[in-house]
């Protein structure tokens, strides 16, 4: 029995976005992200507003089968505190839409997969680089806000 448990062990790892690369990882999987922070530059009428950096997202996996999701944060805007709420920042439906179909955006206050894979050895292999926007309303500030991206990886042995 214990061995069926040890068997059906799902490895779940939250990790906060990084920017810089980190050393190649020896160990089962690996995920690096760049930047590690997410950074919107509003200072218009409400609409759309893209990030000012896309996130880079590469994986590196042991594992036969593993699964990547995302989810935001809130953004704080850096002079002020002020605060927006991550249901507004979104993520497009695929990764080659330019968000000129906007129903087709997805947002990011909740998990949402990202990406799946299989064994990948010690090479990392792109996931993805995911543009993000924020949808402003009149009643935010200007400014500059800035908030993370929580990726997590799940494995199954």
């Amino acid at each position: 029995m214990r061995a069926l448990t040890i068997g059906l062990l799902i490895c779940l790892l939250a990790l906060p976005a990084f920017a810089d690369k980190r050393p190649r990882y020896e160990g089962p999987f690996a995920v690096e992200v760049s930047p590690a922070d997410v950074s919107f530059h509003i200072d218009g009428p409400p609409g759309f507003y893209s990030a000012n950096v896309p996130v880079n997202v590469e994986v590196s996996s042991g594992f036969p089968d593993w699964s990547l999701y995302c989810q935001a944060t809130y953004l704080t805007e850096v002079t002020s505190g002020t605060t927006l709420p991550a249901d507004r920042i979104c993520l497009a439906g695929s990764f080659e839409d330019t968000f000129a179909d906007q129903k087709n955006l997805v947002a990011l206050d909740q998990q949402i997969i990202i990406g799946r894979g299989s064994f990948t050895g010690p090479a990392f292999v792109n996931s993805g680089v995911l543009s993000l926007k924020f949808r402003s309303q009149w009643e935010d500030k200007p400014g500059t806000y800035v908030g993370q991206i929580t990726f997590t990886f799940l494995a199954t042995p």
